[in-house]
Formats: C-alpha cells, structure tokens, sequence
C-alpha cells in the first residue's frame, strides 16, 4: 500500500506552491532511502557536457537512475538537495524549468545551495534526495 507523503504550505511561510516545491514534507514511518550527490558524471557521458542545463538533465537521469533502483517515482522523494556553482539568478534561471520539468505534478521539499566548486572538476550542479521507499 502506497502511503502519501502529505506536503504543507502554510500561510505563515512564503507561497511556495507555484514555485513546484513544498515547505513542509510529513513522512508516515516506513523505509527512507538517501540517495548520494550525483552529477553529471555517468557511465555514458563521455566526454561531459559543459553547459549548465545539460549537466542539470544528466544528473537527473543519474537521480532517476536511484528512483528506479528503489520502485520509487518523484513523488516518492521527501526532500531535493541543490548544489550549484555560482549560483546567480541568472543560472538558477536556467536549472530551474529542468528541474520543475524533472519533478512533473510533484512538489518536494527544496534546498538549494551555491558552492565555489564541486568535487569533480568542471561538474556545475550536484543533486541529492531522501526518498520514501515504497511499500
């Protein structure tokens, strides 16, 4: 039985609901999986892209690579973790209709983060979740 994760906005914290994100993600008790930062590098990108938007689409193909390893769906992830080099909002004007596109109907709980750098040289964005496993 699939169990719902209940998303809250409420009135007292910015409308975030339109933005494709919730402030407040509830978890029935069950199976939390973390998924660790991934990025562009993959087994199949050879060499790595180096504009922004094509990283952000490798790296979550590489975050629906787990999804699937778990039976898991967007809507299974209870908070997304953004790590952006450089963020300005002029870039994240560029990460941002990915990743809304990436999420569909689903509304997790967001962070994002500007970083100096990432580990692997040249990668520009890194993601990480927390997804409910389902039943």
């Amino acid at each position: 039985m699939k169990r719902p994760i209940k998303r809250i906005n409420p009135p007292t914290l910015p409308y975030s609901d339109d933005m494709g994100y919730s402030q407040i993600s509830i978890v029935e008790t069950g199976s939390l999986a973390y998924v660790s930062s991934q990025t562009v590098f993959c087994h199949q990108a050879n060499p790595k892209p180096t504009e922004l938007d094509k990283q952000t689409k490798l790296a979550l193909e590489n975050i629906q690579a787990a999804l699937d390893a778990l039976n898991a769906t967007t809507d299974d992830i209870v908070i997304f973790r953004c790590f952006i080099v450089n963020l300005t909002p002029e870039r994240f004007d560029i990460i941002w209709p990915v990743i809304k596109e990436f999420f569909g109907s689903a509304k997790p709980s967001i962070s994002g983060f500007g970083v100096a750098a990432l580990v692997l040289e040249d990668t520009q964005v890194e993601f990480e979740c927390v997804v409910r496993v389902p039943d």
